[in-house]
């Protein structure tokens, strides 16, 4: 699976009640992998994951565990799915409670 669906998806933004959010771009997380690299053996917990965009990211470019955390129950279903859809489920997972 190449990284095209998640850069197609860069510009999305969601509100949630008076307040806007965006996705991470691949730019930011590549800034944020460039000063805190990641092994295949660590895991990073993305607290406000939203779909799984850069929890994504993260793991395809390091090989990462990531654990995505976020409050809005669609944006966890949709992440499951496309954990499976991507057969990361074992390497990338979303908590929401």
């Amino acid at each position: 699976m190449s990284l095209d669906i998640w850069l197609a998806s860069r510009n999305a933004e969601v509100e949630f009640g008076e307040l806007k959010f965006g996705e991470t771009t691949l730019k930011t997380v590549r800034e944020i992998l460039r000063r805190v690299p990641l092994k295949a053996d660590d895991t990073v917990f993305e607290l406000g994951c939203g779909r799984g965009r850069a929890a994504f990211l993260i793991h395809f470019l390091t090989g990462a565990r990531v654990v995505g955390v976020d409050l809005v129950g669609s944006f966890i279903t949709t992440g499951r799915r496309l954990a499976r859809w991507t057969g990361c489920e074992s390497h990338v997972q979303f908590v929401y409670e």
